[in-house]
């Protein structure tokens, strides 16, 4: 149960990247992580004591490109909010090129995932300012964040707080470098035995035929 006016855990989830690095990883076919568990369990790991407010962004699929994934993305967030968790999406941008043999008559050669990471820094430097605010976490291994890390470092000399600042990212065992968080934040690593235990127990994909080929987001 919730406390009124309790201090709180502020988990902002980078969907994108927390999936490709689960892919390196652990070698994902799709994006199986339960959201709300993981949340709670980074949240928990923080401080349990503390209420957690989780917040998750994504790239979203157009259904025109994606049909698929676009309901297997509708779906699972779906579960996400009817679960308390606050989602932000974006709508993926594709690049194409003629293709008489593709439907439609054109092929996706790449989709991009923009104001993903502005929208995180945002809703990063909101929490911060927030008095109710203990520990803000980034579940991603981008060190693009790095920079609304040190304005909340900034921030809290200028006004005499004391934020603890986190990021979380799937642990690599076969290439060391990629065990890396957010600079000036204290790192979290999910290992694969965590992560086995926060996979999502519904599966939102269309089981009756294979699985659509994913043409990977990047962020830009």
């Amino acid at each position: 149960m919730k406390r009124i006016n309790a201090v709180q855990n502020h988990i902002f989830i980078d969907g994108q990247n927390l999936y490709l690095s689960a892919k390196r990883a652990f070698g994902l076919r799709y994006p199986d992580f339960d959201i709300p568990a993981l949340g709670r369990h980074l949240s928990d790991r923080i401080d349990p004591e503390q209420d957690a407010v989780i917040r998750f962004y994504i790239g979203m699929p157009v259904k025109r490109f994606s049909p698929r994934w676009t309901a297997f993305w509708t779906n699972k967030l779906q579960a996400a909010r009817d679960a308390g968790i606050d989602v932000t999406t974006r709508e993926l941008r594709y690049l194409t090129e003629s293709d008489p043999h593709a439907p439609g008559g054109f092929r996706v050669i790449s989709a991009r995932e923009k104001g993903i990471d502005l929208r995180i820094a945002l809703d990063v430097m909101a929490a911060a300012r927030r008095s109710d605010c203990a520990n803000i976490m980034i579940v991603s291994r981008d060190q693009d964040f790095r920079e609304v890390i040190g304005d909340v470092q900034n921030m809290c000399a200028f006004t005499r707080r004391d934020i603890g600042l986190w990021s979380a990212f799937p642990e690599v065992l076969d290439a060391s470098s990629l065990n890396r968080g957010v600079d000036g934040t204290r790192e979290i690593r999910i290992t694969r035995s965590q992560y086995d235990r926060l996979r999502d127990p519904a599966d939102y994909r269309i089981e009756a035929r294979p699985v659509e080929p994913e043409v990977e987001a990047v962020s830009i």
